[in-house]
């Protein structure tokens, strides 16, 4: 897949971690990606460096990715690439 401004992209999980690490390579290729998240500190953060767009989705809720994406698709077209990074289980030893 070539890599690009025709190849919007939408990362869940993508303020921080591999969701973050995935979002700076794609906008390094000039890809249009849009940031599911609900951290909106991180998000911001990673907007200012990057110049993606955040949109504070919460994955395990139909409704919230449904708003993500047509708020995705408004502001940079139809998603080509989904990287999902989105950790919604409890974290344990």
């Amino acid at each position: 897949m070539k890599l690009g401004t025709g190849t919007p992209a939408v990362v869940t999980g993508g303020a921080s971690g591999l969701g973050a690490a995935t979002t700076r390579m794609l906008r390094a290729r000039g890809v249009p990606v849009a940031i599911f998240d609900p951290d909106q500190e991180k998000g911001r953060a990673l907007v200012s460096e990057t110049g993606a767009h955040h949109f504070p989705v919460d994955v395990t809720c139909d409704g919230s990715v449904d708003e993500g994406l047509a708020l995705a698709r408004t502001a940079q077209g139809i998603e080509r690439l989904c990287v999902n990074c989105a950790g919604v289980a409890p974290s344990a030893r």
